[in-house]
């Protein structure tokens, strides 16, 4: 190696020792199963990823950023190479699954409405339908690991009438990169044992949301409307 090239060498290195070995980080979001309660429905799947950075274009397996010494961020992906909305169907799925559903996973177009996200699940043919919505997921690591994440999970019956909604939303401060796949399953499992998920993924649902409320039965004579007769003309 010349004496023009040595300094310059040395400088490369010391630059990817400064950065904390930023380079090649990755999150494994396909590998878990969250716990979820006994079931037996058949229940279609879908998870649409809506973040910002994936409507405007950018890689779905990107999941956060590590950054060097200097704070300059290098990409985290998804250990799989795919986008994050599959990895955590595949948890998800798994989930259910050993729990005793009946999991059909549906595909629908890229930053479809949810009319029609919910009319592709519902020719499925499932007893329930499941909508995972990603509004944000990532995390940001220099010292210790930021994770913002806000997802919404909606339950319709299989006539698309919705009869169930939850959503985590947060910013955790973690001790470090690796704790973020630890805690992932445990934000999944928020949602799928919400009191009104659980409730929605009952043989017997609750009132479709957008059902009216039942007219009130007369418990008694007193109770029946009056009704004036008309006289004859």
């Amino acid at each position: 190696m010349t004496r023009l090239l040595r300094p310059i060498a040395v400088a490369f290195v010391g630059a990817l020792l400064a950065s904390g070995c930023a380079f090649g980080h990755h999150h494994a979001y396909h590998l878990g199963s969250p716990a979820v309660g006994r079931g037996s429905l058949s229940v279609a799947l879908f998870v649409g990823d809506a973040r910002d950075s994936v409507l405007m274009g950018g890689d779905p397996a990107v999941v956060g950023v590590s950054r060097g010494g200097f704070g300059n961020p290098f990409d985290v992906i998804t250990a799989s190479g795919q986008p994050l909305a599959d990895d955590l169907a595949v948890s998800i799925r798994r989930g259910l699954e050993a729990a005793g559903y009946r999991v059909i996973p549906v595909r629908a177009p890229p930053r479809a409405r949810e009319e029609t996200v919910v009319g592709a699940l519902a020719r499925a043919g499932a007893e329930r339908l499941l909508f995972f919505e990603i509004a944000e997921w990532k995390s940001d690591t220099l010292m210790r690991t930021r994770f913002n994440y806000d997802v919404t999970l909606r339950v319709y019956d299989a006539q698309g009438r919705k009869i169930g909604r939850a959503r985590v939303a947060d910013s955790d401060v973690l001790g470090n990169e690796m704790n973020v796949e630890k805690i992932y399953v445990r934000k999944l499992e928020g949602l799928l044992n919400d009191y009104t998920i659980r409730r929605a993924l009952t043989p017997t649902p609750p009132v479709p949301e957008s059902a009216p409320p039942p007219a009130p039965a007369a418990t008694s004579p007193a109770d029946a409307p009056s009704v004036t007769p008309v006289p004859a003309s």
